[in-house]
């Protein structure tokens, strides 16, 4: 009787199609763990990495000796040890079967197992103190640091797939601020992770952020439309869980605009920012976040950040796409000071101004455009060039004027030198 031929299984089949039979078509996911929800799963490759310690060589010992006959163990309690040893030695066995003697001809070369990790947080304070780590120097939208910092303390999350699932992670936000501050920590590569700039681990760090900043979205639709929370008697307000004096209502607004920062550096979506922006300032200026209100005490320095980080990304997106923005700086409606930052002159009047002069620049680069194909340029818009450039020489000594000079550290004050920084980058643009 002649034998029916078997066709071989593909080189590159996932564990779950291999343990049902069925053909892979060896991608990340595979079509059929996709298509029926399945974790997929490759072995990994023993080609190329890191060279094999001494502590590899003692598994292999181990293996070596449990292939080989041993006489009975007696029951005396004289061989405890020995018995424990032999228990020891099947667990490394199992343990080195599924990882370091996985044979090649089941591995994918392209995929290494257990090789990507993305980082988490497990809980609220953490995710929150690192915000301060990362982001406040640079962007400080919340107020200062209720809390001591600590140091950094993520979660390593060890992944086999490219794909994001929440179910592996620790911790879970659930208010807008958190999630869309999750979507840009995720992207902070790990230090001790040594293959962080692979094709492979940059991809899982931008699923799991998008994981995060469509929750975020999803979020702050609910957010906004459920009514604020009522509040103890006598309490002007409700404070956030992240910052005891944040208010609740603000975490909607700052999570638009760090989804908007998002949506610029990590997409270079421009149309997706400026969106974002506009919604943000719509829902500031709904808010009156434009306007001081005294009689509510502990709001105004919380109020102000919200405010004019807001108004700095709509006219950061203005100025990247072009256009106007909805409110300009100088609207008389605008009566929010500007935050302070103790201890330093504070940057935000020349921020402001800044910005300002460089979205005028480019409407008037907008209309030589126009005028170039005419024989002669207006005298008026060559006057107000030249009113223009001064303007931009009298702000540029202002920046090189004053700088901080405070030697504190800590994230509330890197903030303050970080935006004259910032300052004197937009006015030598």
């Amino acid at each position: 009787m002649s034998m029916l031929s078997i066709k071989s299984p593909v080189k590159l089949a996932c564990l779950p199609c291999r343990a049902i039979k069925t053909r892979c078509d060896g991608q990340t996911p595979c079509t059929n763990c996709y298509n029926n929800r399945r974790e997929c799963r490759y072995r990994p490759s023993r080609r190329g990495g890191a060279r094999k310690g001494d502590a590899f060589k003692a598994r292999k010992r181990a293996i070596a000796a449990t292939d080989t006959p041993s006489p009975s163990l007696p029951l005396g309690p004289t061989q405890t040890q020995s018995l424990h040893y032999a228990i020891t030695s099947i667990q490394d066995v199992r343990d080195l079967s599924a990882g370091d003697l996985a044979s090649d001809e089941n591995s994918n070369p392209a995929f290494e197992l257990g090789s990507l990790a993305i980082r988490a947080y497990g809980c609220e304070a953490d995710l929150v103190n690192a915000y301060y780590v990362f982001i406040h120097p640079y962007f400080p939208v919340l107020p200062p640091p209720a809390v001591a910092q600590y140091e950094d303390r993520p979660f390593a999350i060890s992944l086999r797939t490219v794909q994001a699932n929440q179910a592996f992670l620790p911790y879970w936000p659930t208010s807008p601020f958190a999630l869309a501050l999750s979507a840009i920590l995720v992207l902070f590569p790990l230090l001790e992770d040594p293959h962080s700039m692979s094709e492979a681990a940059v991809s899982t760090r931008q699923s799991y952020a998008e994981l995060y900043a469509h929750a975020a979205m999803s979020s702050i639709e609910n957010w906004i439309d459920v009514p604020e929370p009522a509040t103890t008697a006598g309490g002007p307000t409700r404070w956030s869980s992240l910052h005891p004096d944040l208010p609740w209502k603000l975490e909607s607004i700052l999570a638009l605009v760090l989804l908007g920062m998002y949506e610029l550096c990590q997409r270079g979506n421009f149309s997706k920012m400026r969106a974002r922006a506009n919604q943000a300032l719509t829902t500031a200026v709904d808010l009156s976040l434009h306007t001081t209100d005294p009689d509510e005490p502990g709001c105004s320095d919380a109020q102000s950040r919200a405010w004019w980080m807001t108004m700095f990304l709509s006219y950061h997106s203005s100025i990247l796409n072009n256009s106007s923005p909805i409110i300009l700086i100088d609207d008389p409606r605008i009566s929010t000071p500007y935050p302070v930052f103790r201890g330093c002159l504070e940057p935000w009047p020349l921020l402001a101004k800044a910005q300002d002069t460089l979205l005028r620049t480019c409407n008037i680069a907008k209309e030589l455009e126009k005028e170039a194909s005419k024989s002669s340029q207006s005298p008026t818009l060559i006057d107000r060039i030249r009113e223009l450039n001064s303007l931009i020489s009298s702000l540029a000594a202002d920046s090189d004027r004053y700088r901080c000079v405070t030697n504190r550290q800590g994230a509330e004050c890197f903030a303050p030198r970080n935006l004259w920084a910032i300052t004197s980058a937009i006015i030598h643009r």
